[in-house]
């Protein structure tokens, strides 16, 4: 490989099981076209690439296009892939070129996106940044993270590899019926690397639909993405779009969603009730007032590095409080707050705070988070049933491989 420049950027969009990058079903599509770079997919990575740009781009379909019904359920070939990709990385990387590689993937997509860290992980002169939109890899949460064989486990933990520079990964908050195998991954990162893990509008590959066919969950998505791959040096081909504007009416729908939805009043009779934990000593007599109570309207279960189920992602509504003296301020989600900061930057009001990693203070509430430390949650009765159906299906297949039916 011959090149002018001694850094180059590489964005890597990955799409969901059944998605492709031609039938535009999705903003990884739609990222994927607007993407001003050299476009390298379906070149054979083993050769040199006689070029002198400086921004490169690669599309993957999902292993459901790629690898047919083995790659739908079992995502047989989605190993493969990354493979192929960490093959273009290593040869720039032997080609002592310094590496950007901005990764953008969407369900397994998203996992796909983790295998690749893995594999590029101590790579020299490789920096990766990877925006992971809902890592579902299809297991159940009750396997996925103690069989070394399922993708789960062979994608949750990333705190080993160095390379990996920054992640933000986002998590819409609606749950799919467990029969749907729709449990997503919170990873482990390394030490070193700037991590965001939020929760947003939507479900699933739903909060991801091009924005003009989508509601404001996908128009949230599109802003969030839009910002951490321009952070992070991608470019884009001019749209006619202002982020700063966007982000603006981001906000002002924010306000008003979370007004509506953030808060009740009356009583508390739900069996979601939870009151928020202790806050330290100094800040609870800083503030003056203990937090609202909250019921939670949903709860999400997820694969967790720590256990199984041992992290949840729920959405919150909070007791109204009327009273002068409340000094706490309640958010959608941690974008929301960050986008708050945004505007004060902009104003002027506010040129002390690092917003680009602004994620939490000690007065903030936030309707959608992720929580974790709990204790494992047992399934609901369907997914007993499909527990008791597999039972019986290795019972049968076990008493045929002996002999005995």
């Amino acid at each position: 490989m011959s090149s002018a420049s001694s850094s180059v950027v590489l964005s890597v969009f990955w799409c969901g099981t059944a998605g492709s990058i031609a039938n535009r079903s999705t903003q990884i599509s739609s990222f994927f076209r607007q993407c001003n770079a050299k476009d390298l997919t379906g070149e054979d990575y083993g050769r040199d690439v006689q070029t002198d740009h400086t921004h490169y781009k690669v599309a993957i379909d999902g292993v459901g296009v790629t690898h047919g019904t083995p790659g739908m359920i079992w995502a047989c070939g989605l190993s493969r892939q990354a493979a192929s990709v960490a093959k273009l990385i290593r040869r720039f990387s032997e080609s002592n070129v310094n590496v950007t590689v901005n990764c953008l993937g969407l369900s397994r997509g998203a996992c796909g996106v983790m295998l690749l860290c893995k594999l590029i992980g101590k790579l020299k002169r490789v920096r990766v940044n990877a925006l992971l939109f809902d890592p579902v890899p299809g297991n159940l949460v009750l396997t996925g993270t103690i069989n070394c064989f399922t993708l789960a486990s062979q994608c949750i933990n990333l705190s080993r590899f160095t390379n990996l520079s920054r992640v933000l990964a986002l998590y819409p908050y609606e749950p799919l019926p467990d029969l749907a195998f729709h449990a997503p991954l919170i990873g482990k990162y390394p030490k070193n690397c700037i991590v965001e893990e939020d929760v947003t509008l939507g479900c699933h590959q739903g909060a991801l639909f091009p924005t003009r066919v989508g509601g404001f969950d996908c128009a949230l998505s599109y802003v969030r993405i839009r910002r951490f791959l321009t952070d992070c040096g991608t470019v884009f081909v001019h749209t006619g779009i202002d982020l700063d504007v966007e982000e603006t009416r981001v906000l002002e729908t924010l306000d008003q969603w979370t007004e509506r939805h953030g808060a009740f009043r009356g009583s508390l009779k739900n069996r979601f009730v939870e009151e928020e934990k202790k806050m330290d000593s100094s800040v609870s007599a800083e503030l003056m007032m203990p937090p609202p109570k909250s019921i939670v309207e949903s709860k999400r279960q997820c694969h967790s590095p720590d256990g199984c189920g041992r992290c949840l992602i729920t959405r919150h509504r909070y007791q109204q409080i009327d009273t002068e003296s409340n000094t706490w301020n309640i958010y959608l989600n941690r974008h929301h707050r960050q986008l708050k900061e945004f505007s004060r930057l902009r104003s002027g009001k506010n040129r002390s705070v690092d917003v680009r990693h602004a994620v939490s203070d000690s007065n903030s509430l936030y309707l959608l988070r992720i929580e974790r430390d709990h204790n494992f949650v047992l399934p609901e009765p369907c997914c007993f049933f499909c527990w008791v159906f597999i039972l019986i299906i290795v019972v049968i297949i076990v008493l045929a491989a002996v002999g005995i039916l």
